[in-house]
């Protein structure tokens, strides 16, 4: 079998035959300078020109890759919606935009498969693909779409002319797009991270209490009534009246967490959640119960929460507020205190962004064991050294220690009894349109031999009588820590071990976020439901796999009780395992890493088996006709070469050319090209 050509194997040849037609489709289908997202880039620096608005920039950017999406500038971003549509419909027709109705958030036009936008209104753009190929606007030589795409390339990198563009563009034009306006008059928080997960704090507190009145929109009662009518969404669902899609949906996504959560406090048969009420702003619990605290999470497995100031009451500390007076939090306050005044020493105050400053400096690393051999200890600035001495090593992990045992370790509120309240988490995950899965979890540490007090220590006596206290929870440098062996990430310094296990990892954000110290799960947080698998930090109550699993076990039951009568049906191992495994009332881990590692290699099997006879007939099918006419036409030319005048020169052009193509897709840098010299032989 014959290698099938690479596409550049199949570039070399088009371009040395550059009277073929087929050369240049396969040029343009390699360059492909002109690109959707060229276009989209062109109408954004088409709205920007105006000085009303402006767009993304830089392709990390979130919002740079989904579709067309500007901001208002100046003070136009704080000015009712009237006004920034107004703005945005008088920059389109500077610029010989036509823009349609505008579209509500999580709306979907007709002739589209998803919305537009979840949170902000949009338009289309009617005629985009007009716009694009004209290049003067109504003979008033007004820049047209051709001048910005010009503009967007030359930003990529790449240079044409306006005939060229126009010759590339003819065969790809946008027919159908979208302006979305990032704008705080134009947003509605519903169906955001944040919006839904207030939405599930009051779900949760409705399914403890045992609502199951159906939900109105038009006409809102009980928690759902709370939720819409709170601070956080209140705005936004006045902004949605009209939108009864938007209405029904929010309404929907409710009860379909209250009617999930129900289902799941039910498998929970040993204890009784009691009254719940939602106490939102504290920024410890979310829902209290009169016998259990439930922190409720929202699509967020792994921050579990912020190390928030907070006074003897639980009220919010103020930067005001004496460090004597702070019983929780006081790690926060401790860091963010020594992080101004290390800037402070080295000169830089202003510096906002300092993740990656504080990482070269080795700042974490000094302040838990002192950091030998950072920039730090290495160095001889006074000002450097004043602030290395006026530490001790070793405080931010003692002040870690107390806040997340305050928070973790013992219950911080009692019940009517006097008995320490249970602390749980509800943690939903979206499933499709408006579907959801939820785990809950009893927040407790402990071991094969009990329960483990997280801020306690075990004083050992060893043979000379020398006495070492051992703490059950330890703050040590993240291994992942940048600038350590095999380190790739800056956010989290610390990890909380006990033992072996990592329980939390701590992320300490740049002073530009204005965040806490944020506490995540760590690798062993969630760990096995045995306990004879050793530390168990969250033992999982209601895992939603139980269902499927119970319904495996069944099936599977009746296909091998049929299968040893018969004998004549072999079981596969992901089915064996399941049956051998799954009389237990859970899985271990080790049963769900073996389940999945074999379940993901027969995917991959069946993935790679398609893929490549898909990919071989397709080769086989293009290669088939182009190979005999490009072989022929190559071949004859290169046997000429002694008679053609125009050789020379025509490979040297076709060698740049060749160059620039692969050129342009790694660096799109092609004028370094343009100007090399090449000597004639």
């Amino acid at each position: 079998m014959n290698k099938p050509d690479t596409k550049l194997r199949q570039l070399i040849r088009s371009l040395i035959i550059e009277e073929s037609a087929g050369a240049e489709s396969l040029l343009l289908e390699a360059r492909n300078p002109v690109t959707s997202e060229a276009m989209r880039l062109a109408v954004q620096m088409a709205l920007a020109s105006t000085g009303r608005f402006d767009y993304p920039h830089g392709s990390s950017s979130r919002e740079y890759s989904r579709g067309i999406r500007i901001n208002p500038v100046g003070d136009l971003g704080t000015k009712e919606k009237a006004d920034v549509v107004m703005a945005l419909r008088g920059a389109a027709r500077d610029v010989g935009l036509v823009l349609g109705d505008e579209i509500s958030p999580k709306s979907t036009p007709g002739g589209r498969e998803k919305e537009i936008s979840g949170t902000f209104f949009s338009w289309q753009i009617i005629n985009i693909e007009n716009w694009l190929k004209q290049r003067r606007h109504r003979g008033r030589g007004n820049p047209r779409g051709l001048s910005f795409l010009q503009q967007a390339l030359a930003q990529q990198g790449q240079n044409f002319s306006i005939r060229e563009i126009s010759d590339l563009v003819k065969r790809k034009a946008l027919t159908d797009e979208y302006v979305v306006v990032n704008s705080r008059s134009l947003q509605n928080k519903l169906f955001t991270g944040q919006g839904l997960g207030e939405l599930a704090e009051y779900a949760t507190a409705a399914a403890i209490n045992d609502e199951k009145t159906p939900v109105n929109p038009d006409n809102p009662t009980g928690e759902f009534k709370k939720a819409v009518e709170g601070s956080i969404l209140d705005d936004s669902w006045v902004k949605a009246a009209g939108n009864q899609a938007l209405m029904n949906d929010f309404a929907e996504a409710y009860t379909n967490m209250r009617n999930k959560a129900s289902a799941n406090i039910q498998q929970i048969p040993d204890f009784n959640f009691g009254e719940a009420k939602v106490e939102g702003g504290t920024g410890t619990y979310d829902v209290v119960t009169s016998t259990a605290l439930v922190h409720v999470k929202y699509d967020d497995p792994s921050r579990l929460s912020g190390i928030q100031q907070k006074t003897e009451d639980l009220s919010k500390a103020k930067k005001s507020t004496p460090d004597e007076d702070i019983v929780f939090g006081m790690s926060d306050r401790y860091w963010k205190k020594q992080r101004a005044a290390f800037k402070a020493a080295i000169g830089k105050v202003g510096e906002k962004k300092d993740k990656e400053l504080l990482g070269e400096w080795g700042f974490y690393e000094v302040l838990l064991n002192g950091g030998p051999y950072t920039k730090i200890d290495q160095s001889t600035d006074p000002e450097v050294m004043a602030w290395r001495d006026s530490i001790t090593p070793g405080d931010i992990a003692d002040k870690l220690i107390h806040d997340i045992s305050t928070e973790y370790g013992a219950s911080q509120r009692a019940d009517a009894a006097g008995n320490p309240m249970p602390q749980f988490y509800f943690s939903y995950f979206p499933m499709g349109d408006n579907d959801y899965r939820l785990k809950i979890e009893s927040v407790e540490f402990g071991d094969e031999a009990g329960p483990v007090d997280i801020a306690g220590s075990i004083t050992l006596r060893g043979p000379a009588g020398q006495v070492t206290k051992v703490r059950n929870l330890e703050i040590q440098m993240n291994p992942s820590y940048s600038g350590r062996e095999g380190g790739t990430q800056i956010g989290r310094p610390y990890v909380a071990k006990s033992g072996n296990h990592i329980i939390f990892e701590l992320e300490l954000r740049a002073e530009s976020a204005s965040k806490p110290i944020q506490i995540h799960r760590g690798d062993d947080f969630s760990a096995a439901i045995d306990a004879s698998s050793g530390t168990t930090m969250a033992k999982v109550l209601v895992n939603e796999i139980r269902k499927l699993i119970r319904r495996v076990i069944q099936e599977e039951n009746e296909r091998v009780d049929s299968a040893l009568l018969s004998q004549s049906t072999q079981i596969s191992p992901v089915r064996r395992l399941i049956r051998e495994t799954l009389l237990l009332e859970e899985l271990t881990k080790s049963d769900k890493k073996e389940i999945e590692r074999l379940a993901k290699k027969q995917a991959k099997i069946y993935f790679d088996r398609e893929l490549s006879s898909a990919i071989e007939k397709e080769i086989k099918k293009r290669n088939g006709v182009f190979d005999k006419q490009t072989n022929d036409i190559v071949t004859t030319r290169f046997k000429n070469s002694k008679s053609d005048k125009d050789f020379d020169d025509a490979v040297i052009r076709v060698s740049k050319r060749v160059l620039k193509a692969l050129h342009d897709m790694h660096y799109k840098r092609t004028n370094l090209i343009d100007k090399m010299p090449v000597p004639k032989t």
